[in-house]
């Protein structure tokens, strides 16, 4: 399953978790590739994340897919390697 960074994203508080949970109910059993990840990577200002609804996401997706032994899932995070990991 593909799907962009934008496809996580909601509007409104809690609507990022629940979509970011619901794509990833979804791709048990498969392989998710998030597409231009680094986009979910939060702008900061001053050292702190100012885009709640990007950290929400990112969370999840790592209490998600760390926190079910044995779950058969892989998800691959692809962008361009200066964007996905910034110095």
């Amino acid at each position: 399953m593909v799907k962009s960074a934008a496809d996580f994203v909601g509007s409104l508080l809690g609507q990022s978790e629940a979509i970011t949970k619901a794509i990833l109910a979804a791709t048990v059993g498969k392989v998710l590739i998030i597409d231009e990840a680094y986009l979910l990577h939060p702008p900061r200002e001053h050292g702190t994340p100012i885009d709640i609804y990007k950290v929400a996401i990112i969370d999840t997706i790592v209490a998600e897919v760390q926190s079910i032994p044995g779950e058969d899932r892989c998800v691959l995070l692809l962008g361009y390697e200066e964007e996905v990991w910034p110095t």
